[in-house]
C-alpha cells in the first residue's frame, strides 16, 4: 500500500513539473 502512495505522489509531481515546463515555455 505505502508503494502505490509513493507511485502516486511521483506521478503527480511528474504533473505538476510538466505543467511548470509549459508554463515556461509559455512564458518564452
Amino acid at each position: 500500500m505505502e508503494v502505490m502512495r509513493k507511485k502516486r505522489k511521483i506521478v503527480v509531481y511528474g504533473s505538476i513539473l510538466c505543467c511548470v515546463k509549459y508554463v515556461f515555455v509559455a512564458i518564452i
